[in-house]
């Protein structure tokens, strides 16, 4: 039994102990996630996080470093999965005494006999006794919610946009039970709020609060222009049709057309991988194009730290439900000194102040990414001054330390207003 099913550890002052739900963990993809989880940390408290499913093929140096993955445990569909974890922890007396004590608490409902029996089985993992429980996965949020219930603890859950296209997701009615339940939505934007009320969400209490970057890490180091290289544009996301790597892939085709000497560099994986090289190819510029996979820790400040310009060709949906609240990415790029190009998708204005700091441009439209390069390149005197406005952005609106700080108090008074 790992350290997950051992008591939180005494609270430091100020601090709050919390139990974090996700839909994987600790997935490289998500690096927010862990920046949550550390400033927690930082500020007194414990963590312990279940997720539905476990990525440890990359395990980055926060994770490591703070030994999350001890604190961590894993509740798959897999009943046969669910019943060794339930078998180990009930044979630990303290356990098995708090999840009996869970289960008196417990209330089914109309819940079937599949779902009610799977509830047993996940009751241990729910019957440990934080300060407050945050859901950052709906699905999964969703199925533990009876659990979460009995439990006791204050529950606030984040809305951190749609689920990719493909992915399984809630429906409108889950949504609005699920959203009731919480003393507090998180949203990253005001968009993603219009967004989850529009599928259904409900809350008294939205809360807007940003996902920060750790400003050390994302070191202030702009890749200067020169003539003597090419330059190096960057896009740093999932591999998905709704992330629109196929216009940036022809806009570079269209730079090179008029002689400028460019690379794409691609970072992330998913469903449109294959389909992305064969396109560079049939373009006749793979060599290019160079697709990175998934890069964590060094390796992807490394490559932020040698482009000049960073594109995030994120598309509107049809039903403009589908589209980017934050990208999170931008203010990575931002910090480190690119400049950036965004599709007006979703929240991305809110985050480049309605494109004071930053190329907002129309989706799916290849003149205008390759029209925005353009622009950047033609002043190279403005470089320097549009970097550092960049930079101050960020740190005025985007800085994990404050954010982190700003979560603490947030916390704290949720569990203050439960107690009376």
């Amino acid at each position: 039994m790992n350290d997950y099913f051992k008591p939180f550890a005494p609270e430091q002052p100020n601090g709050v102990n919390v139990l974090t739900i996700a839909g994987a963990f600790p997935t490289p993809i998500q690096p927010w996630l862990v920046n949550h989880l550390v400033e927690i940390i930082r500020h007194g408290g414990d963590n312990r996080v279940i997720s539905r499913r476990a990525e440890l093929d990359q395990i980055t140096e926060a994770v490591q470093m703070h030994r999350l993955t001890e604190k961590y445990i894993c509740v798959p569909e897999n009943r046969v999965s669910v019943l060794k974890t339930f078998l180990s922890a009930m044979s630990n007396q303290a356990v098995r005494k708090r999840t009996i004590a869970l289960l008196s608490k417990y209330k089914g409902g109309n819940r079937s006999v599949v779902k009610r029996t799977f509830d047993v089985l996940a009751a241990p993992t729910l019957a440990v006794k934080p300060d407050i429980i945050h859901s950052h996965s709906e699905p999964v949020g969703t199925r533990l919610l009876p659990l979460i219930v009995a439990n006791g603890a204050p529950f606030v859950q984040t809305f951190h946009g749609l689920t990719p296209i493909g992915v399984p997701t809630i429906s409108a009615d889950q949504r609005r039970v699920y959203s009731r339940a919480a003393k507090a939505v998180f949203v990253n934007t005001d968009f993603a709020r219009k967004q989850f009320e529009a599928i259904g969400g409900e809350s008294d209490n939205f809360i807007v609060v940003p996902q920060g970057i750790d400003l050390e890490k994302w070191r202030y180091s702009p890749c200067q222009y020169s003539d003597q290289g090419p330059i190096n544009l960057l896009t740093v996301g999932r591999l998905d049709e709704e992330k629109g790597h196929i216009y940036a892939i022809q806009a570079i085709a269209e730079l090179l057309r008029q002689g400028h000497q460019v690379h794409y560099h691609i970072v992330g994986r998913g469903p449109q991988g294959e389909y992305l090289k064969s396109k560079a190819r049939d373009l006749g510029i793979q060599d290019r194009v160079t697709f990175h996979g998934v890069l964590i820790d060094d390796e992807i400040k490394e490559i932020y730290r040698k482009s000049h310009i960073f594109i995030l060709p994120s598309l509107r949906s049809g039903d403009g439900l589908w589209e980017e609240t934050q990208g999170v990415v931008l203010q990575e790029a931002q910090a480190t000194g690119l400049h950036v190009i965004a599709c007006d998708s979703g929240g991305i204005s809110e985050c480049l102040g309605d494109g004071k700091v930053g190329y907002l441009i129309p989706d799916r439209d290849v003149n205008a990414i390759s029209g925005a390069v353009n622009d950047i390149l033609s002043r190279k005197s403005e470089w320097s001054f549009r970097q550092q406005e960049a930079r101050s952005w960020v740190e005025k609106h985007y800085s994990l330390s404050r954010i982190g700080e700003k979560m603490n108090t947030i916390y704290r008074h949720l569990i203050e207003d439960v107690q009376g």
